[in-house]
């Protein structure tokens, strides 16, 4: 901080030097820089000083009025007013998560009642900051919990006035869930790009949610005074969830025609996909990880081996790790993992929502993201007509949690930032979960998204997830890891960290 002038007002041209007043007051973590600059400036000025030079973060303060400052400096260094300047720069909080203002002045009286002021006023300033930040939590939490009651009470009420036929919102739903129903029962697979039955669904989510608000402003016209009044106008607060509750009501009763359809017209490439994840399910987590390239720091092993003192190169330090009873299960679960990879069809998909914890628990450092996954297809098996804006949802929250468990597994050394580092570890997190149908899953969700939807972190997320299956169902070229010797360097330490093989996992 202006290293010059802070080094000239200690001291008189050919006199001796000044004595200084150095101090640091410590700022909250709620007051940012320019509020912390700002209350220096204020300061300033109660106690008769100008600021001469300033910067982002730091202030040179010279007293008295202008004009006899621009003497003062004009007069060089023997002037009167050398040595009764002020520095005051932002500084890092040794002590805390925060900054703090580093001041430098003679000690004089102005020096000293510019440091008691400036304290003052910094400890007012942290105390209405934390106030004003426990306001903006409590609010938040509040807006939060107030929106999720919002939404349950728009979709009972949306569901209510749609499930009466006697009301036009209600005739007009019961006809389009009719007309669907008989359209998707026409309709070939391979026909869907010209029926677009995602498409209608939504059209008809829009037009009913108008013919809802227009249901509402009748209500509310008719209703007069009394109960009914006050129960028109509680509605009329929801008519921004409407919309939401609309999608609920609509795709419950549609969902699963539409969902056969996509299920159908993806079934050749999800088949190629799911039996290769088969495929997969024999191989150890790290072996898979070091085929896709994933960095070691992403893989939660190094951490270990050196805490435990394990040599990775070394086989026999590896091979004296194995207990008898540990490769007596390995034997066993191979022979049943064989015996799963046997079937290759559909037939087990119904149970893979059931298994999807046991299947996840195999991926290792990334077990929770491989479920928060499988939990996508799992919500379709599972009969529960799923919106779109849901399915988006769950997938943007297991790519979250796949970059919360690549944190953890680099110990808070690295985190999944560029594509070259996440698509690895997403083609990992699909292969060890039990979703198998991803392209279906890709273009019900892709076909749900806006053009502006599509270009943003909507769209990013699905098209990771179909560029991902069909690395896997497609480019992914097993034939090293097939051919490759039995060794014991990933196995041996999976079975100590715990990163877990399918071979200790019953297939799904």
């Amino acid at each position: 901080l202006a290293p010059g002038p802070a080094r000239r007002m200690g001291r008189h041209s050919g006199g001796p030097a000044t004595a200084l007043l150095k101090a640091t007051l410590p700022c909250a973590k709620y007051v940012d820089n320019v509020s912390a600059i700002k209350a220096c400036e204020l300061t300033a000025g109660e106690c008769g000083f100008q600021v001469v030079a300033r910067t982002r973060r730091s202030l040179v303060l010279m007293p008295g009025p202008r004009r006899a400052l621009f003497s003062c400096r004009a007069g060089g260094l023997s002037s009167p007013g050398d040595g009764r300047g002020i520095t005051a720069e932002l500084v890092p909080d040794t002590g805390g998560d925060g900054f703090s203002i580093s001041v430098a002045t003679p000690q004089a009286a102005q020096g000293e009642a510019f440091v008691a002021m400036l304290s003052s006023r910094l400890k007012r300033l942290s105390l209405d900051a934390g106030r004003q930040a426990d306001d903006m939590v409590s609010q938040d939490l509040h807006d939060n919990s107030a929106r999720i009651q919002k939404e349950a009470q728009a979709y009972y009420y949306c569901s209510r006035v749609l499930s009466n036929t006697q009301h036009e919102p209600g005739s007009v739903a019961a006809e389009f869930t009719k007309a669907f129903a008989e359209k998707c029962s026409q309709l070939s697979p391979t026909a869907m790009e010209q029926g677009r039955p995602m498409a209608d669904c939504l059209l008809a989510v829009g037009n009913l949610t108008r013919l809802l608000e227009r249901h509402l402003n009748e209500s509310c016209r008719d209703a007069g005074a009394g109960d009914s009044a006050s129960s028109s106008k509680a509605a009329a607060s929801l008519v921004p969830y409407f919309r939401g509750a609309v999608e609920r009501v609509i795709f419950a009763r549609t969902g699963r025609e539409l969902w056969r359809l996509y299920e159908s017209r993806h079934s050749a490439e999800d088949a190629q996909y799911s039996q290769k994840a088969r495929r997969l399910s024999s191989f150890s987590s790290l072996d898979l990880l070091a085929s896709l390239g994933v960095p070691d720091i992403f893989c939660g092993v190094d951490t270990f081996s050196q805490a435990v003192g394990i040599d990775k190169s070394s086989p026999k330090t590896c091979a004296s790790q194995r207990t008898t009873s540990t490769a007596a299960e390995t034997d066993e679960a191979l022979q049943a993992g064989t015996r799963s990879r046997e079937q290759h069809s559909f037939a087990g998909d119904a149970a893979s929502a059931s298994c999807a914890g046991s299947c996840s628990s195999s991926a290792g450092p990334y077990s929770r993201a491989a479920a928060a996954l499988s939990q996508i297809e799992a919500d379709f098996n599972s009969g529960r007509a799923s919106t779109p804006r849901e399915v988006v949802e769950a997938l943007l929250v297991a790519q979250l949690e796949m970059k919360t468990c690549a944190l953890e597994a680099s110990s808070g050394q690295a985190e999944l930032s560029s594509m070259d580092d996440i698509m690895p570890v997403f083609i990992f997190v699909l292969a060890r979960s039990s979703l198998r149908r991803p392209f279906a899953c890709a273009k019900f969700m892709w076909d749900a998204l806006t053009q502006d939807q599509r270009i943003d972190s909507e769209g990013r997320a699905v098209l990771l997830l179909e560029s991902a299956a069909r690395h896997v169902a497609y480019d992914w070229d097993l034939g090293p890891l097939e051919t490759a010797e039995g060794g014991c360097e990933a196995s041996e330490i999976e079975d100590l960290v715990g990163l877990g093989s399918d071979s200790m996992q019953p297939a799904c």
